[in-house]
């Protein structure tokens, strides 16, 4: 695994912002930490490089379990056998070799262009790195926000986003036309690649398979609940059959005032999930004060992940 960290950096104090690229997708919370920031910026670069450094080790670690989450994901029968062509296929196979490329990792403090809520970001035009906003993650005595884990795992979903269209090959129905990385920005939240790398970490949490239905995903995710590695302190969570489907997901204005009432409230081990709380968002309907969670829509996020009973599930939040 190959650290990025050169003695110029340093004594930059880590400020560097980020290339702009033509496509740079990433992780955003909805705040900036300005405590972290500037204790990052108070320390003398010997601290600095020293806190840099483990940070990196703990990183590294990370990256390796991902990759091996992931190749065996994209090594699964069930998995090729989705793709429709031999040339599909044969792309899918590769994935393993282009993820042990996967090594470097660069830190900064702030985000690309300035954009400080932006946690890590990946690009297209440099798939072998993964990029992490310092004050994001770590304020300088402790891990902050959601877990090194889930955010690594969301950017080497993009990645492996990038590998496959830059092969000719779609995984998921494109609902929005973007053009610029402002427009990318502006829809962040209910943007087709976030929901897939989203859907990704989903899928691992709960143990899912390939082709897993609405129903499927939605028993796998409740026995999360059940076993106490998903909790939240703000709703109780209940699986939902229901005869009315929900048939398209949430504008940006919607998802944004669905996310706003679920928050950082829905924990995986004690850790605030930014993916599942976007997620959910995008794919959530409103009752009173009780929000529904269409798992028909985010096992649809893949062309053949499509549910065929005539029953629709959801997952319900209540508030407590």
């Amino acid at each position: 695994m190959k650290i990025i960290l050169t003695e110029s950096q340093v004594k930059r104090v880590l400020i560097e912002q980020g290339e702009e690229t033509s496509d740079q997708t990433c992780s955003k919370s909805k705040s900036s930490a300005p405590g972290a920031f500037d204790k990052w910026k108070s320390l003398d670069d010997a601290t600095k490089r020293s806190k840099a450094v483990s940070i990196k080790s703990d990183i590294s670690n990370v990256i390796g379990r991902c990759v091996t989450e992931y190749t065996t994901w994209f090594s699964n029968p069930g998995t090729i056998a989705k793709f429709k062509t031999d040339k599909e296929k044969s792309v899918v196979k590769q994935i393993p070799s282009f993820l042990s490329t996967i090594k470097n990792i660069n830190l900064s403090i702030g985000g690309p262009g300035g954009r400080n809520t932006v946690i890590a970001w990946v690009s297209n035009v440099n798939m072998t790195t993964i990029n992490y906003n310092l004050p994001m993650i770590h304020n300088t005595e402790k891990y902050v926000g959601s877990s090194i884990y889930e955010i690594t795992k969301h950017e080497m979903g993009h990645l492996i986003d990038y590998f496959l269209t830059k092969n000719g090959v779609k995984t998921y129905i494109q609902t929005l036309d973007i053009d610029s990385q402002q427009e990318y920005q502006d829809n962040y939240l209910i943007n087709d690649k976030d929901q897939y790398a989203r859907l990704s970490y989903l899928r691992q949490l709960v143990g899912a398979g390939p082709s897993d239905s609405g129903q499927v995903l939605l028993t796998k995710f409740m026995a999360r609940v059940e076993d106490g590695t998903v909790t939240s302190p703000k709703f109780n969570m209940s699986g939902i059959q229901s005869k009315t489907p929900k048939k398209t997901k949430n504008d940006i204005n919607t998802a944004k005032s669905i996310d706003s009432k679920i928050g950082m409230s829905i924990m995986v081990k004690g850790r605030p999930s930014i993916n599942l709380s976007q997620l959910f968002s995008t794919f959530a309907l409103t009752s009173g004060n009780d929000i529904w969670v269409s798992f028909d829509l985010v096992a649809q996020l893949n062309y053949t992940s499509k549910d065929t009973e005539r029953m629709y599930y959801y997952l319900k939040l209540s508030p407590k």
